[in-house]
């Protein structure tokens, strides 16, 4: 039985979850989907030996989830040979998926409008973080860093008061 997205070719220039996570369902329903990694790997293939696990006998298990189904190329990215081989890639792709700060793509001529104009039929999805402004983070009770919507928001008080049975509920919109 053929799955939905079979024959789909999907680019993946992601890290840690959020991205990951949404091409490899892509992934489950049949796309190819080829991950760009910095040529040191993806930094969630040491999150879990950073926080004192060995897994010298087994595979990281938070990278293996969160990448199944995906094809890994590492690629130096500061190079311009390296920048020109994704977007030899992304010439033949139908989705470009990257969730890097804002301007970082721009940087390396990996944007939308860079990568549409080779190929007009992609679909780049991209999903950065809100900017935080420095006042607003001197002033913050928590930390806050550039990242995916989801995490920030994680370490808002709001989600605290999610947290606390006490609390009444909260609603919040992004």
């Amino acid at each position: 039985m053929a799955l939905p997205l079979e024959g789909i070719r999907v680019v993946d220039w992601t890290i840690w979850q959020q991205g990951p996570v949404a091409s490899l369902m892509l992934g489950d329903f049949g796309a190819e989907v080829i991950k760009i990694e910095a040529r040191e790997g993806d930094p969630g293939r040491g999150i879990l030996r950073a926080q004192g696990l060995d897994l010298t006998d087994r595979p990281n298990f938070y990278f293996e989830a969160n990448n199944r189904n995906k094809k890994s190329l590492a690629i130096d990215l500061k190079k311009p040979e390296g920048v020109e081989i994704v977007r030899r890639i992304a010439d033949r792709a139908d989705v470009f998926v990257q969730n890097f700060r804002k301007g970082v793509a721009a940087r390396l001529g990996l944007d939308a409008p860079t990568l549409r104009a080779r190929n007009p039929r992609l679909i780049y999805a991209s999903a950065t973080a809100p900017k935080v402004r420095r006042a607003a983070h001197r002033r913050s009770t928590t930390w806050v860093l550039p990242g995916p919507g989801s995490c920030t928001r994680a370490a808002s008080p709001t989600i605290r008061r999610w947290r606390s049975p006490a609390a009444s509920p909260t609603r919040w919109a992004p």
